[in-house]
C-alpha cells in the first residue's frame, strides 16, 4: 500500500512507509471521487429503510462463513449506513 499511495500522491515519497501506507486509503478515496466513481448506496437509490434487511441478507451468503473473519451482524448493518451517503 505504500507504493500505491505514493502512486497517488507523489507528496509521500518523502514520508516514511508506515505514514504512505497508512495515507493510501485516503487517497484512493480522493481518487475515486475525482472521476465520479464515488458512489453511495443513496445513488443508486436503495431504500434506506431496507439497510437492516439487506445486513441480514449478507449474512446468509453461501460463502459468508468461508472468509477468514465473519462479520458481525452491527458490523455489516454500520458499513451499510456509513456506505449510505458518504
Amino acid at each position: 500500500m505504500r507504493k500505491t499511495g505514493r502512486i497517488f500522491n507523489s507528496s509521500l515519497e518523502s514520508e516514511p512507509d508506515e505514514a504512505a501506507a497508512e495515507k493510501f486509503c485516503e487517497e484512493m478515496d480522493k481518487f475515486l471521487k475525482t472521476i465520479g466513481m464515488w458512489p453511495n448506496l443513496e445513488r443508486f437509490k436503495v431504500p434506506k429503510d431496507e439497510l437492516a434487511a439487506l445486513a441480514k441478507q449478507c449474512l446468509v451468503l453461501p460463502d459468508y462463513e468461508s472468509n477468514p473473519r465473519v462479520a458481525t451482524f452491527d458490523e455489516v448493518s454500520g458499513l451499510l449506513n456509513d456506505s449510505y451517503k458518504r
